[in-house]
């Protein structure tokens, strides 16, 4: 237990960081790893950390993937979602240079436009 009475689950939280977010297939790793209590515990667990992920209005907080992240940057702002522009703005916002970096990305796939719809 911490210092608070908070029992530390160092174990649990190294599981549902690398993606393991289902309280049955987290138990069976645990289980694995030697752990003897209850799946229900487990379960119980995996609830409330993903409550405490959402937002006030309900909507989960997960971070995108890399992968995902790398596509709403490329792509023009009337094709992102509400959630996805927002996204975009609280990365330009952390990091003033993406918004040079989505500049040169925009002139880039304008020249390829403008080159494609001269041949045609």
């Amino acid at each position: 237990m911490g210092s608070d009475g908070v029992v530390v689950t160092p174990p649990l939280d190294a599981e549902w960081t690398a993606g393991s977010r289902n309280g049955a297939g987290l138990c069976r790793r645990l289980r694995a790893a030697g752990f003897r209590g209850s799946l229900r515990v487990v379960t119980q667990w995996a609830t409330r950390r993903r409550r405490s992920e959402m937002a006030p209005d309900g909507r989960s907080r997960k971070r995108p993937s890399a992968r995902a992240i790398a596509r709403m940057m490329t792509l023009r702002r009337d094709r992102l979602t509400r959630d996805e522009a927002f996204t975009v703005a609280q990365i330009e916002h952390g990091v003033p240079q993406r918004a040079e970096a989505a500049a040169l990305v925009d002139d880039f796939q304008n020249m390829f436009r403008r080159a494609a719809a001269s041949t045609s």
